[in-house]
């Protein structure tokens, strides 16, 4: 084929091509091309053949071998085909010998082992070679077609084709992962195939030389030198299109074409490779990437926001493409935060953001992957699972964190692919931490945006890819000093506040043997749950109006180990029981306090708290003839009962049904009256009246409060300790006033505890 005028682009590139000098080139071959060509068929343990190139030699399809014969001892004696020259062997461990061959021919070496007959080792040498079968009528003519299956990430390389209405100029057309617009190439009309890649913001223009054999020019006129090329396959044939006429390679060397070394590759030449991609223009040094932009997502949508772009470049850009997975979802002549979303989260997602100009010519690209991501599970061991939470959010943007870890986890708990990492809340009586987990992870520094990339490593390996590195906070070390690799760990999200004077959440919790009550939820969470609306002004002028706050309605779910309660309340106040509970029990109490309307969450409690039953008042060194139960109505009035009567074991027997309810703080009281006493009324003319109230025996601990200094005025819980136990609850005590030290040798014996004593309710005078 003759080429008889060409653009100026098309002749550059023809021409470099052929001096093959100064030209980048970048290479797209199979993987797996190695020095070793063939190994022979192994016909006796004893010895083996192996065969390496050395050289060949394009003009005379010859190639120079190494050949290798390993534990020859048994052989007497290799004969050498065609020449018919003998190698004796002379029991050697190891021998080798130069040979000559040529491409697709075979080859016999005939082995002569003593005592055998003559054994023959057949070997058939052929060139490896790249796009076999690529060699196509195209258009009019034969030719390799581009290879775009081996070396190119198809997810950020485009088809650039050219414009019919612009004067030609190319334009981005599909990504590489569709098939190839029917305008792409054309070489018979001197329309070569072009491509743009562009990887993390770095853009590169490639042009496709199919594999072909030149002849240089002779007798021309001065100013009409013409190169005359023909495309051939990777076996060096070449077949006109117009006539269907083969020409083999002999044939074409007898004419004076030659093969450019460019087609040949590796340290030997050993490989023929049907075309390659070369650079169109030298790279510049952008100073910056042209755009840049961030991308956040989620299981819904994606997002690209924050926007970079580079100053001297913006004048040029007229228009910007959004597209996702190699789709181009919209074109817009401003740069706009965008979302995508027909998002896929069962693969890699490939989202691109480019810059065109006026005509359409790409002036800039970005494209990001959104990998499928696999991290280090979190690790939950040293948490309490009983009073730490799993945290999540719904589709509306709703914490949630009402699941114990002593559960399976929620199933969208966490996903580091679309930025969702792993988060866990853990309460004890109204102080909440938060954690976030992070997993093993590398690191670099992209110092052209500025910007950290990382990469997440399973287990605990510490090998690196180039540029990046592992942060020190996953190695620690033991006591002995032995380093030890983390696979990730814990960092609080959040830092507490000691500003906060009051507590943001709490509910008191009344416990008996069988039921837990909730007394009163308070806190400044609650407090806080206030919008304002518009209302006449009081004392204004008609349609005079003021803002006022008004309390957001709040609904209070109840959680027992985990399990949401049927009751649902709306108010702080009510009293919520949990009923029918196993004695002697631990049980963690969760409420969990959200707006009734929208279901935002506003906070929660959690407890632990086991249930005892409160040890029952005992009457001894009382004189029961004097001694009376006291109860209270609703405006806390006392009210005289009976005189209390106790069998033989010092166990009341006439107990009133409304005496005593610790569960409701309701607690036993008696007075002692030496007078009469007439239908719960005391007569007049009693000389003394003491009353008494029963503290069961008890454990206690000193709440931790953030804006009390002063421990006397602290909040304490209590759980009462059923009989005269002193083993107690982690953080707890028990008062000494339990404790009556009999023979006053300040040491507490078992005799010497007390299940409950009496206190005098008011100071006597």
């Amino acid at each position: 084929m003759k080429i008889k005028k060409c653009s100026k682009k098309t002749v550059k590139i023809i021409v470099i091509a052929i001096i093959i000098t100064l030209i980048t080139i970048i290479m797209f071959i199979p993987n797996g091309i190695v020095d070793t060509i063939k190994n022979a068929i192994q016909k006796e343990e004893e010895y083996s053949f192996t065969y390496q190139l050395k050289k060949y030699d394009l003009n005379t399809n010859e190639y120079s071998i190494l050949v290798t014969v390993t534990n020859p001892e048994g052989i007497e004696t290799i004969e050498y085909p065609d020449n018919k020259m003998t190698l004796n062997c002379n029991g050697k461990k190891k021998i080798a010998f130069d040979y000559i061959t040529k491409d697709m021919t075979d080859y016999v070496f005939k082995v002569k082992v003593p005592n055998q007959d003559v054994k023959e080792e057949k070997i058939e040498f052929e060139r490896p070679r790249t796009g076999k079968g690529t060699y196509k009528n195209i258009k009019g003519v034969y030719m390799n077609t581009p290879n775009i299956e081996d070396g190119l990430e198809k997810e950020y390389t485009r088809y650039l084709v050219p414009s019919e209405d612009d004067g030609g100029i190319l334009k981005p057309d599909k990504w590489l992962t569709e098939k190839a617009p029917e305008n792409w190439y054309d070489y018979k009309n001197k329309q070569w195939a072009n491509i743009y890649v562009e990887s993390n913001g770095v853009e590169s223009y490639y042009v496709w030389i199919p594999r072909y054999a030149y002849k240089l020019p002779q007798n021309n006129e001065k100013g009409n030198e013409r190169t005359d090329i023909k495309f051939i396959d990777v076996y060096n044939k070449y077949i006109d299109a117009d006539t269907g006429e083969e020409k083999t390679w002999e044939e074409l060397k007898e004419e004076g074409y030659k093969i450019p070394d460019a087609f040949e590759w590796g340290n030997y030449s050993e490989v023929s490779i049907s075309g390659y991609w070369v650079s169109k223009y030298e790279l510049l040094d952008l100073g910056g990437y042209t755009i840049d932009y961030n991308l956040t997502a989620n299981t819904t949508q994606f997002n690209v926001s924050n926007f970079k772009i580079n100053e001297t470049k913006k004048e040029k850009i007229k228009q910007y493409t959004y597209a996702i997975n190699g789709q181009i979802q919209e074109t817009k002549t401003e740069l706009d935060n965008y979302s995508f979303k027909n998002v896929k989260t069962d693969q890699d997602n490939v989202i691109n953001v480019t810059a065109l100009n006026e005509q359409g010519e790409i002036v800039g690209s970005m494209t990001k992957k959104l990998e499928l991501t696999e991290v280090n599970k979190p690790n939950l061991e040293n948490f309490d699972k009983d009073t730490t939470f799993y945290v999540y959010w719904d589709e509306e943007g709703n914490e949630h964190n009402e699941i114990p870890i002593s559960k399976a986890p929620p199933e969208n708990w966490y996903n580091y692919t679309f930025s969702s990492w792993a988060n866990i809340v853990t309460r004890n009586n109204g102080i909440e931490s938060y954690y976030v987990w992070i997993p093993r992870y590398q690191y670099r520094l992209d110092t052209t945006s500025q910007r950290t990339s990382i990469r997440f490593i399973k287990g605990t390996g510490i090998e690196v890819e180039t540029g990046y590195q592992i942060p020190e906070a996953f190695t620690t070390e033991t006591i002995d000093g032995k380093e030890i690799q983390l696979e990730g760990y814990w960092i609080s999200k959040y830092e507490l506040s000691t500003e906060e004077k009051e507590e943001r959440l709490d509910a008191e919790l009344a416990v008996s043997s069988n039921l837990i009550r909730v007394k009163d939820i308070k806190g400044t969470l609650i407090d806080n749950e206030k919008t304002t609306e518009q209302v006449p002004k009081d004392g204004g002028q008609e349609g005079e109006t003021e803002t006022v706050d008004k309390p957001i309605p709040l609904k209070y779910e109840y959680y027992l180990n985990g399990e949401k309660q049927d009751h649902e309340g709306t108010s702080n106040t009510e009293h919520y029981v949990y009923e029918r509970l196993e004695q002697n029990k631990t049980y963690t109490i969760t409420i969990i306090v959200r707006e009734q309307d929208s279901n935002k969450y506003v906070g929660a409690i959690t407890k632990k708290v086991t249930t005892k039953k409160e040890n029952a008042p005992e009457f001894t060194g009382f004189d029961l003839s004097k001694t009376y139960y006291v109860t209270y109505d609703e405006q806390e009035k006392a009210k005289i009962g009976e005189k209390v009567q106790i069998d033989d074991n010092g166990n009341a027997t006439n107990i009133p049904n409304d005496w005593y309810d610790y569960s409701q703080s309701k607690w036993a009281n008696i007075a002692v009256i030496d007078g009469e006493v007439e239908n719960g009324e005391i007569k007049e003319g009693a000389t003394s009246i003491n009353y008494f109230v029963w503290i069961p025996r008890y454990e206690y601990r000193i709440l931790p409060d953030r804006g009390v200094e002063n421990i006397a005025n602290r909040r304490i819980e209590v759980n009462f300790i059923e009989g005269k136990g002193t083993q107690t609850s982690a953080g707890y005590q028990i008062p000494e006033a339990f404790w009556w030290d009999k023979n006053e040798d300040e040491e507490q014996s078992e005799d010497e505890q007390l299940k409950g004593y009496w206190i005098s309710k008011y100071e006597l005078k």
